[in-house]
């Protein structure tokens, strides 16, 4: 078994440390569903495949053809952020 430690965020977040995530091929916008044993005290998170969707809207009208897809750049700056250790 596997330990870490993590913080709860003032807004109520929790962040699976980067190693952990990549073992488990989760990729930034994985849906997951959070299980509460009540009588356990304790949670489980199962993924759900599906992705969300992306955020960014394509360019339109005269700058469609002068900027990459938002979606594609926004893919590629994840990918970037992923790849990099954590200093």
């Amino acid at each position: 078994m596997l330990k870490r430690t993590t913080v709860l965020s003032t807004k109520g977040q929790v962040i699976v440390p980067a190693d952990i995530r990549r073992a488990l091929g989760w990729a930034p916008g994985l849906t997951l569903q959070i299980q509460w044993f009540r009588a356990e005290n304790r949670l489980t998170l199962a993924p759900i495949r599906q992705t969300r969707r992306p955020m960014a809207i394509p360019p339109a009208g005269a700058l469609r053809d002068v900027y990459p897809l938002s979606t594609d750049y926004v893919r590629a700056l994840r990918d970037e952020a992923e790849r990099r250790p954590w200093r």
